[in-house]
Parts: C-alpha cells; structure tokens; sequence
C-alpha cells in the first residue's frame, strides 16, 4: 500500500528522533567510558613530569566531582579526557573561552588572567600549585557558563586566583654561603641555606642548582683554588644530603679570582670566603663536575 506524503513525512521525522536518540545513547556510553578510564589511571611522577600527575590527579577529581555528584556528563567526559592526556605526558592547555558561551563583561575579566596562566613558569618551580590553578580555571569558567551556582563560581574562582599566586611566585635570589679562615666547614646559616635550596628544588621538576666557590687572598694561589673546592663540595655533598639528584648540582670553584671585596695579598677577608647557591630553569641534565681551571672561565 502507498504511504501519503503525510505518513512518510511522520516516518521520516520518527526515524531521525530514533537517530538521534541512538547518537546520544552512544555518545553518554562513550563519555561514560572515558570517566572510568581516568577513575581507573595509574598517574606517577615516575612515568611523567611531576606538573603532568598532579595535572591529571586535578582534572581526574574533577571528572569524577561532575560524573558522581553532579550528574554533569559532558563536562566530566572532558575533564577526563584531560587527566588521560596529562597521565601520558601530554599535558593540555586550559579551556580556550571561546569553546564556553561567556558574556562580554565576564570575558574581559577571564581574558587577562587566562593569559597569565598561561605565562606562568610554575610547571617547573611550582608544579602542584601551576597543576591546580590550571584545572581551578577550567571549573571556574565551567561554572561561569552555566552561571546559576553562584558558591561555586567563587571557591573555584577563589582556589584558581590563589594557585596562580603560588604559580607565579619567582624564584629565590642566590643563596650565599660564608667560610671562616683557611675552612671549607659549614656553619649553621650556611646549612640553613643549603636545606632551603634543597627544599625548593627537590619541589619541582627541572631545576639545576649552580654552586659558585670563592676564596680570600690569604693563602697561595693554588692554596685558595683547592680551598674553593673543598668549599664547593662541601655546600654539594649538603645539598645531596638534602635529598638533591647529585646529577641536578653543576659546581664552578674560581678560588681568590673573584672577590666580592678586593684586597692586597695575603689580606683575609671574610666576604670572600663564599659559595653562591644559584637555582635555576636551565636543562637538569647536566652532569656534575668541579671546575678546577685558574681562569674561571665557567662550568665543565
């Protein structure tokens, strides 16, 4: 039997409602799935950089904060996705503003601390906190789209602004460590700033801490450049105790051809008798080694 235009146009319409209905089946199946695998992920500094695992433990609570309580499957599927890339080693940027529908008004306060986010160099010194502004950014501008829950468009504007504060801290100034005369022995404030290095670096992913020995003019030449060595090494062998990768540590001892107060020879003078603490961004590959040429040109 002929089915009339109307009835076909009914079949039609029917057929594509069951389409679609069978799309959205699969795509709830499909984020569903990926929330599990990030409920289910290994995440470990070992395998990854330590920004990566924190970042993927950030998006993977968030992920599973959406799916378990909120109900919310689109943006848990998305968060997720995000935890298994950071897990792998991939780490993805914050959400771009414009995949959220934002009016102008909150835009032009999002805008400018999205890009200092972005700008940020926490991933190294501060991985944790660089992990948590990140993943805050995203709940925050989350929950600026949806717009109705106006306690947690706050915390996670409270939580993002105080990560990106941490994140944005800068590194320290040179430590410096003095000596007393004809002495490569550590005293307290020279332990206390080397645990305070250590501290910073065993913190976060990717420093090098550069160690730079001086000494006096009292003394022979070779005297006081085997001095700075000793003195090198033993800020080094602190750091180390300290828990520092030995491998992270580059020394340079210049002996008495740097001094930070010049003086005739055979003068002693405290100043002198130094190590400076450097942390810095530079590759941690480098091996270590003493720099034992009079010139003092730099590291070997």
């Amino acid at each position: 039997m002929r089915k009339s235009t109307y009835q076909r146009h009914i079949l039609a319409a029917t057929l594509s409602s069951i389409g679609l209905f069978v799309l959205l089946l699969s795509g709830c199946s499909n984020g569903a799935a990926t929330v599990e695998k990030a409920r289910n992920l290994n995440i470990s500094s070992d395998n990854v950089g330590f920004f990566e695992a924190a970042l993927a433990n950030e998006y993977r609570t968030l992920a599973l904060f959406e799916a378990d309580q909120m109900g919310d499957n689109s943006d848990a599927s998305g968060y997720a996705e995000k935890a298994i890339e950071a897990a792998a080693g991939a780490a993805p940027e914050p959400d771009r503003l414009r995949s959220r529908i934002l009016p102008e008004e909150t835009l032009k306060e999002v805008r400018p601390l999205r890009k200092r986010l972005i700008n940020a160099a926490g991933h190294k010194t501060s991985p944790i906190s660089a992990a948590r502004a990140q993943a805050s950014f995203d709940c925050w501008v989350e929950q600026l789209e949806e717009g109705f829950q106006e306690d947690d468009i706050a915390a996670c504007k409270k939580r993002f602004l105080n990560a990106l504060m941490e994140t944005e801290a800068v590194l320290p100034d040179t430590f410096i460590t003095f000596f007393g005369s004809d002495s490569a022995k550590l005293n307290d404030d020279g332990v206390d700033a080397a645990v305070h290095a250590a501290r910073i670096v065993k913190d976060a992913d990717g420093l090098a801490v550069f160690l730079r020995a001086h000494a006096d003019r009292e003394g022979g030449r070779e005297h006081n450049q085997r001095l700075s060595e000793r003195r090198a090494r033993a800020v080094k062998d602190q750091l180390v105790k300290g828990g520092v990768d030995p491998d992270h540590i580059r020394t340079a001892a210049f002996g008495e051809t740097r001094p930070l107060v010049d003086t005739p020879d055979g003068v002693p003078e405290q100043k002198n008798r130094r190590v400076e603490i450097s942390i810095s961004l530079e590759p941690k590959e480098y091996a270590s080694r003493i720099f034992v040429g009079q010139n003092g040109d730099g590291y070997e």
